[in-house]
């Protein structure tokens, strides 16, 4: 519950470092070395607090410097984790490149080369059009196994 005795805009009381569980920095910064997003250190804030919604989150990063600093270190693990991950599993027959370039793409970014999305789906197309059901299956099974035990 946020501190009453400091008032923030609209009168709402101001969400201060003291609000947050005694263990965040710890917590946040153990969740962010296993690669974990900005959502899900949301996401724990919002189990442990009930509530912590965007425009907290922005402004706690803005108004709370030790905050604002343990998120930006947080970022640097969580990609450094990524990074690590794809570097021991690339050379694995289940690893797949283009899950790998999404994720990366969707968490931090990676987004820099155009790709003409309209071709490729059309080229997909034809090749699925030309596959037999089973081929399809083999294909469908193939695009979305996520065993990352090798």
């Amino acid at each position: 519950m946020p501190n009453k005795q400091e008032k923030g805009k609209l009168g709402k009381s101001k969400f201060l470092l003291t609000d947050l569980p005694p263990n965040w920095k710890e917590r946040i910064t153990e969740l962010y070395s296993n690669g974990r997003t900005d959502k899900e250190i949301r996401a724990w804030l919002i189990k442990e607090l009930g509530t912590f919604g965007n425009d907290l989150w922005y402004d706690m990063r803005e108004r709370e410097p030790e905050f604002n600093d343990i998120i930006v270190a947080g970022k640097v693990l969580a990609y450094a984790w990524w990074i690590n991950f794809a570097r021991e599993k690339m050379t694995s027959s289940h690893f797949h490149n283009a899950k790998f370039r999404l994720i990366m793409q969707n968490c931090f970014g990676w987004a820099t080369d155009k790709i003409d999305i309209a071709e490729r789906i059309n080229k997909k197309k034809k090749e699925v059009g030309e596959m037999s059901d089973e081929e399809r299956m083999v294909d469908i099974n193939e695009m979305l196994n996520f065993d990352n035990n090798d």
